[in-house]
């Protein structure tokens, strides 16, 4: 098999982390911008694609229950545990959980879905074609099948900052990642449903840290830190992290410039 390009396994710690991170920092809250931007009915079946620690079941829930289903993949069987764990409390027939890697064959979840979500997830797929054809079909009559994720000038000071500490130029896949949700996705959507169907939009925010060790933790806990250490040893990462936190202290803002894209497609 060939190596893969985009395909990536989120370490959970890593993750939580950098949820707690923008709970605590950024200007931007995402569970009540999709609250607020997304009318999802009560009784609707939604799938959240990439559902990571099923950090928006609950969310989900409160727009479709009491009878509705909320119905979360993840390929990380970990994660999935971890979902099941914090979501306790909602009802399992109507709220599941399966790990399923979306770039293997799809199991039959025997039901289509009124909402499809894939939050930070779907820009890893090696197939973004065979993955959005196949997930299409899953959507019901009126369906929406809505991709958020990093857009074009998403930490593009925190990159700057990388490269100056690291010495090192980030791998070209950290950019197609970021550039892919609006230079590959969306031509794939208008494709499939039409353009008239489909609307994308950028939102800029800023995450503001209080001191240089929050602002340390959370580079660490990136894809873009964990790619620029490969291959050094525990002392050159120790110093790494040393100096992050020296040139941390003498920013003269300790703030992360973030923008997300949001990429949605509408079944007639």
């Amino acid at each position: 098999m060939p190596d893969k390009k985009f395909s990536y396994e989120e370490p959970k710690e890593a993750l939580s982390s950098r949820i707690s991170a923008h709970l605590q920092y950024s200007d931007f809250n995402l569970h009540d911008w999709i609250r607020n931007r997304f009318v999802i009915a009560r009784g609707s079946k939604v799938l959240d694609l990439g559902c990571g620690n099923g950090n928006f079941t609950k969310l989900f829930w409160e727009c479709v229950r009491p009878n509705g289903a909320v119905i979360g993949l993840d390929k990380n069987a970990q994660v999935i545990m971890d979902a099941k764990k914090q979501n306790e409390e909602l009802p399992p027939s109507l709220v599941k959980y399966f790990v399923q890697d979306y770039d293997r064959p799809f199991a039959d979840l025997g039901m289509r879905f009124d909402w499809i979500f894939a939050i930070y997830s779907l820009y890893y797929t090696e197939d973004s074609a065979r993955i959005l054809d196949i997930t299409k079909k899953m959507l019901s009559s009126g369906g929406t099948f809505v991709v958020i994720g990093p857009a074009p000038q998403n930490v593009r000071d925190l990159t700057d900052f990388s490269r100056d500490l690291t010495k090192k130029d980030p791998d070209q896949q950290h950019f197609g990642r970021i550039e892919r949700i609006s230079k590959e996705f969306h031509p794939l959507f208008d494709q499939m449903f039409g353009k008239a169907n489909v609307t994308y939009e950028e939102i800029d925010s800023i995450m503001t840290f209080p001191d240089a060790q929050s602002f340390a933790e959370y580079y660490w806990s990136t894809l873009l830190w964990r790619e620029s250490i490969q291959g050094l040893s525990a002392d050159q990462i120790g110093s790494l992290k040393a100096e992050t936190l020296k040139r941390a202290s003498t920013l003269p803002a300790l703030q992360i410039k973030k923008q997300m894209s949001c990429l949605v497609g509408k079944v007639n």
